[in-house]
């Protein structure tokens, strides 16, 4: 299952939601977010999840492709957020 990267977008965007709600926000409170792929050829699928928990809301985004990420050999996503706190 760690293949299929729509999971792992979830997977990703409800722990970003899991960790803004420790910290007292929401992902409306996203400002800033640089997304990481190992496949550009996929943004697409990332770009559909991503409004799908954003909606309306477009914080600044950057997506950069590597070629690996560090966290695992098959993880094909990883996001870095910023967000202010109301």
């Amino acid at each position: 299952m760690l293949l299929l990267l729509s999971w792992q977008i979830t997977l990703a965007m409800e722990n970003l939601k899991k960790t803004l709600e420790a910290a007292g926000c929401a992902l409306g409170d996203l400002v800033s977010a640089t997304r990481y792929l190992t496949d550009a050829a996929e943004q697409d699928d990332l770009n559909r999840v991503w409004a799908a928990y954003l909606g309306d809301h477009r914080p600044t985004t950057t997506t950069v492709e590597v070629s690996r990420l560090a966290t695992h050999p098959r993880c094909k996503v990883e996001i870095s957020a910023i967000a202010v706190n109301p």
